[in-house]
């Protein structure tokens, strides 16, 4: 017979077993969760600290490669001029340190022997150092210049006071090691200007000398490498150093989380009151139970017949019992069951291994789960239910087996379908077959403000915006009904009434029966995605500084235009305009003063076109009007002059500097001139630079005659880089008269093309060309070299000659034309730079006057002789003649030819000559054709003259063989 045994004490000890149970998990999991918040925090912290770190050793690295790249160009400038003396020295340096720096010192030491210093004042005494006598720096001097390679020594205390750091610099010019340039950097500015002081982190930066880890500790305490990963290394130019960061005392502190444990411990009350009510329903049901089994014989017949799989296990876990339904589930006999333990057929936990199976079981927790490995490989879920019974006065378990699998991962799929819906982070919501919302994720409340009690029961806001029109949703419903999904841009209002647009998707979920049961809409925000493609938009189609249509936007317009005009059969006009002297504007008054003059232009223009036409600024001072229903053409001068007379107007820029500009314009018309965009445009900027070869400030239309110079400027431009290494140039000599004398003291090198074909060609027409090919300096090269070339060969015979040569725009652009005219000069030791002329041409200086005229100084020291030509022709003033350095002017052609025999029409040639006389500067006359110009200018004390009427630009034959005539009398005239 078996008996209940439900004692009063024996439930206490239960109930109080299954609290502490209880107590126990929840106890852990929110140590565990005040542990990873824990772990967060310093995740945080460490995440900060390292980001801020990297700052500190950018800006550091930053800093300083900028101040040795300072240094380094003192060290190429000092390579370029190895003699350069202590005063340039000081010069250059003063020059350099204008800019940001953190240098406070630099010596240089030609052959390792300090030979310039600066600054002077308080280091005198270093000057004539040799480092070799001082093996504490020769070391990194010897270093550098072993390895050709910039070294940085220190940090070190310096003399003159403070910490700093000593970068020595290989200086090697063409032919030798000329020595090294050393420059001290002051360590407390560069951490000062890299911000490495933070009151939330300590720091410390160790490597001296370069040595990383292995150097020593120079900023902060060494302590903190100890103490702290968190480190960075800074690369320097050789070696490294290493930078480490710790949070101060100042960093803000962890804080627990008291709504945490007010969670828990209201979790424990309810653990309280749910353990009662089921030991009170345990009880209830092992009494009822015992009731029913009083008797073996009918507990037998329930045991064994009964449908649910039932067993009877011992202490310890070994079968003695088991029904039909058991030996189902397991897939065992009877006799099979009853001769194993529970623990084979189960995978326990160590928990229910130590109630259920362990010397001291005392089963308190009568229910649990567990899994089975099934014969053929799948994994079932099994809640077994136990209850302890007596028999014949041994203990047995009970146990009642259900299968819950399905249960099991019906509710893991729930469970995990619920984390999906509220931690994704598109917004989701859930209607009823009626379309009310029965269900928000919190997406769905981040991005439209709107909580669960907003809409509940309500339509989904995208459906009833009234954003879009009724045939809108109309199409959304169709899809719906007929594929069941619809997918699309949707714009909607948030609950504070802002639109914003977003990618939603609406599915149909139907039941068993094909029902509708609900409507599942997903979306996410895409109103920044819309921006950004509109931002990009503006981007590509206008012009960022004046907001015009730019150069994509005008080839669309101008495409769609024609497109119009073809089918209305009407004419489009295309007008390409140059703002003349916007060059010498931005370049005097600044980039932004140009900016604000592009801006103003741009007002003007657009306020003398129709809104129908379109202003486009397609780079630069360039801009295109677009013209569309042109019915009278004629009337297109008008618009141009109404176009260039409100652009002559003044402009008030740069605060309240008044300008002035031009334009120059040029038109094209379709179908006159041509059909296709490209070609419109093409052709009215062909227009546009025949109307600045007339003058600039004009109008000009296109002309067939234009494509056929532009065809043959193409042509040229082709050929002419294959005519320099052809070696198709040669220079042409035009003989220079001393007028005392008459007698030839020089030429003007004139370089003419030998082409194949068109035979010779004059500058007139391959210069542009030539500038054009980005070939103009390489021509001016040659033509130096050969004039070169020619004075050598006249050592012999014609020593006291000189040869002027003509110097472009673009020379003076190019850093390196200095050295390349040097290294020319280095190539002919016979001859005198004295006897070498640069001719350049006013305007030329005055658009790129700081590089020209610090171009010509560095000519005029090497000995070669300048001179302005045409002059008069362009910006000629007292304060401009007197900042010039230049030896001579040449008076322009034009001028000359003014001179009547009379004397009459000079005035302008009188002017030039006193000009000359009172800055000391020698006059040259060219163009001079006629007996009575060289009279007059003679009379005036015009030293120099050259024209036709005393020779041509000839071959060197011819022009030698004048000379040898000159030498046996004058000049032929």
């Amino acid at each position: 017979m078996f008996v209940s045994n439900d004692s009063t004490a024996g439930t206490v000890k239960r109930f109080m077993f299954l609290i502490t149970l209880c107590l126990i998990p929840i106890v852990v999991s929110v140590s565990i969760y005040e542990h990873a918040a824990y772990k967060q925090y310093q995740s945080h912290k460490d995440n900060q600290i390292r980001q801020q770190l990297l700052i500190y050793r950018t800006n550091i690295e930053s800093i300083i490669t900028q101040n040795l790249m300072l240094a380094q160009g003192l060290a190429d400038y000092i390579a370029i001029k190895p003699d350069i003396s202590q005063v340039e020295f000081e010069e250059y340096v003063t020059r350099l340190l204008s800019k940001d720096n953190q240098i406070s010192h630099f010596g240089a030491a030609r052959n390792l022997i300090i030979s310039h210093i600066y600054p002077v004042k308080g280091n005198q005494a270093a000057l004539g150092l040799d480092y070799r006598d001082n093996k504490q720096q020769f070391k990194t001097v010897s270093q550098a210049v072993t390895l050709n390679q910039t070294i940085i020594a220190g940090p070190l205390e310096l003399v003159q006071g403070g910490i700093g750091l000593i970068g020595r610099i290989p200086i090697k010019t063409i032919n030798e090691d000329w020595g090294v340039l050393s420059v001290v950097l002051n360590l407390q500015s560069i951490l000062i200007k890299s911000n490495i002081e933070s009151p939330s982190i300590n720091v410390a930066i160790r490597g001296k000398d370069g040595a990383g880890v292995l150097g020593d500790t120079f900023h902060g305490t060494a302590l903190l490498f100890a103490q702290s990963d968190l480190v960075e290394t800074i690369k320097l130019p050789y070696g490294e150093w290493q930078i480490v960061g710790q949070a101060s005392e100042n960093w803000p502190r962890y804080k627990t989380h008291p709504l945490v444990w007010l969670i828990t411990i209201t979790l424990i009350i309810l653990c309280f009151i749910l353990i009662i009510q089921r030991v009170r329903t345990q009880r209830v049901y092992y009494h009822s139970l015992a009731m029913k089994l009083r008797s073996e014989k009918k507990f037998r017949a329930f045991f064994t017949n009964h449908t649910a799989p039932m067993l009877i296990i011992k202490p310890g876990g070994e079968i003695t019992g088991a029904n039909d339904a058991a030996a189902s589930l397991y897939d065992y006999d009877k006799s099979q069951l009853t001769q194993l333990n529970i623990s084979q057929l189960h995978t326990f936990s160590n928990q229910q291994s130590a109630l259920f199976l362990g010397p001291n079981n005392n089963l308190s927790i009568p229910t649990f789960t567990a899994s089975r490995q099934c014969r053929d490989g799948s994994v079932k879920q099994i809640q077994i239910n136990s209850a302890p019974i007596y028999f014949e006065g041994q203990k047995l378990y009970f146990t009642i087996l259900s299968d819950i699998t399905e249960r099991f991962e019906l509710e893991r799929k729930l469970k995990l379908d619920a984390q999906v819906f509220e931690y994704s982070q598109e917004g989701i919501l859930i209607t009823d077959h009626n379309k009310k919302i029965i269900s928000i994720n919190k997406a769905y409340t981040e991005i439209t403000g709107y909580q669960l009690s907003d809409v509940f029961g309500k339509t989904p806001p995208m459906l009833t915006s009234g954003i879009h029109d009724e045939l809108f949703y109309k199409k959304i419903f169709e899809q719906l009904a007929n594929k069941g999904f619809w997918k699309g841009e949707i714009k909607n209002r948030k609950a504070n009434g802002a639109i914003f647009s977003k990618l939603l998707s609406i599915s149909k979920v139907n039941n068993d029966q094909g029902e509708t049961v609900n409507y599942v809409i997903v979306f996410s925000d895409i109103t920044k995605l819309k921006q950004s493609e509109k931002h990009l938009d503006q981007l590509a189609h206008y012009d960022t500084l004046t907001g015009l249509p730019n150069r994509n936007l005008l080839k669309s317009r101008l495409h769609h235009a024609i497109k119009n005009a073809k089918r209305l059969n009407t004419k489009v006009a295309v007008m390409f305009l140059d703002l003349d002297r916007f060059k010498i504007i931005n370049d005097s008054l600044g980039h932004m003063a140009g900016d604000e003059l592009l801006r103003h232009a741009s007002t003007r223009l657009v306020q003398q076109i129709r809104e129908t036409d379109t202003l486009a600024r397609i780079g630069g001072d360039e801009f295109v009007v677009l013209l569309e229903n042109v019915n009278c053409p004629d009337r297109l001068s008008n618009i141009a002059d109404k176009l260039i007379n409100e652009l002559n107007k003044p402009f008030i820029i740069a605060e309240d500097q008044e300008v002035y500009i031009g334009a120059s314009i040029g038109l094209s018309t379709y179908p006159g001139d041509a059909t296709e965009p490209e070609q419109l445009v093409s052709y009215a900027d062909a227009a546009m630079y025949k109307a600045k070869q007339m003058g600039r400030n004009s109008f000009y239309r296109y002309t067939p005659q234009i494509t056929y110079i532009a065809n043959e400027k193409l042509r040229l431009s082709t050929e002419i880089k294959n005519a320099l290494i052809c070696n198709q140039f040669v220079l042409f000599y035009q003989p220079q008269i001393n007028l005392a004398s008459t007698r030839i003291i020089g030429a003007e090198a004139l370089i003419r093309w030998k082409h194949p074909i068109d035979g010779i060609i004059t500058p007139d027409r391959f210069i542009d060309i030539a500038e054009d090919a980005g070939v103009i300096h390489q021509l001016t090269l040659w033509v130096i070299e050969q004039a070169c070339i020619q004075l050598n060969r006249w050592q012999k015979n014609f020593a006291d000659l000189t040869i002027s040569v003509n110097i472009s725009a673009n020379d003076f652009t190019n850093i390196h034309f200095v050295s390349e005219v040097e290294a020319i000069l280095d190539k002919f030791s016979a001859i005198r730079a004295e006897q070498l002329e640069f001719e350049i041409v006013e305007n030329v200086i005055m658009e790129n006057i700081g590089d020209a005229v610090s171009m010509l100084e560095q000519f005029r020291s090497m000995g070669i002789s300048v001179a302005i030509d045409d002059f008069g022709t362009g910006y000629s003033s007292l304060s401009y003649l007197r900042n010039l350095p230049a030896d001579k002017l040449k008076i322009d052609r034009s001028f000359i030819q003014d001179i009547e025999p009379d004397g009459t029409g000079a005035e302008i040639v009188l002017s030039a000559i006193g000009l000359a006389k009172n800055f000391h500067l020698e006059l040259v006359a060219e163009g001079v054709e006629l007996q009575h110009q060289a009279d007059f200018l003679k009379q005036q004390g015009c030293q120099t003259v050259q024209g036709y009427l005393f020779g041509k630009p000839t071959a060197i034959e011819e022009f030698e063989r004048h000379v040898l005539h000159d030498k046996r009398g004058s000049v032929k005239q």
